[in-house]
């Protein structure tokens, strides 16, 4: 059996102060096991990006425990999240985030860089970083001469140079065409059967979400269902 990878205890988060006091995450009660792809669904507002912060230590639950990999994020120190997240936290965002002034493959060096990695290694980890974005011929090109797809490829890169344990996807196909989006999701989808990386993505796109092993809607903070993809289903997939 899978062990659980990700643990959420009871967890709500709380915006502002008293009359003006929104809850944007109920009570929450989630696990995640390692290697396991969840898509997280629901309209704007439903409490996704909200989450997804959580999981990465950008914030702080208001109430509740959250456990990632063995370690409870509330019992680390800002550096020490910093430090976790710079690790073991992939990252890839709808706006791809890359530096116009660097190629490809000096954004995607920045995490090693920023870690303070030895000279003569991050060449090679780059290298394998986008051969498994298949952008490895592409990696002296610098953003504005590369497409949105290209781009979001490059990004993903820049996530798993670092070799995460966890990739936090936070819309990633809001800026491409369908044609795009699906590339995207499928590197993503094959990265994580191949490598056992745990994935959570969070999407308005039902057609990205149904890549996931499981796919959790949220609406107004609360979990409202759990399912299994029907084309997960079809494979075989638990």
């Amino acid at each position: 059996m899978s062990e659980v990878f990700i643990r959420c205890d009871g967890v709500a988060k709380e915006f502002g102060e008293g009359a003006s006091r929104v809850r944007a995450l109920e009570t929450l009660h989630l696990g995640i096991l390692r290697g396991e792809f969840v898509a997280v669904v629901g309209p704007s507002g439903s409490g996704k990006s909200t989450l997804l912060n959580l999981l990465a230590g950008l914030d702080t639950p208001t109430v509740g425990e959250i456990t990632v990999g063995g370690k409870r994020l509330s019992a680390m120190s800002d550096d020490e999240l910093t430090v976790f997240r710079r690790r073991h936290v992939g990252i890839v965002f709808q706006f791809f985030n890359l530096l116009p002034t660097l190629t490809a493959a000096e954004n995607v060096a920045l995490p090693l860089r920023a870690d303070g990695a030895a000279r003569r290694t991050i060449l090679p980890r780059v290298e394998r970083a986008l051969d498994l974005v298949d952008m490895r011929h592409r990696g002296q090109h610098r953003p504005a001469e590369l497409s949105g797809g290209e781009m979001q490829r490059v990004a993903i890169a820049r996530a798993l140079v670092i070799e995460p344990l966890l990739l936090l996807a936070d819309e990633p196909t809001g800026n491409l065409d369908s044609k795009m989006g699906q590339d995207t999701v499928e590197l993503i989808k094959s990265t994580s059967e191949c490598t056992g990386l745990t994935v959570v993505l969070v999407t308005h796109d039902l057609r990205a979400a149904a890549y996931g092993d499981r796919m959790i809607t949220l609406r107004d903070g609360r979990v409202v269902d759990e399912v299994v993809p029907k084309q997960r289903r079809a494979a075989g997939g638990a």
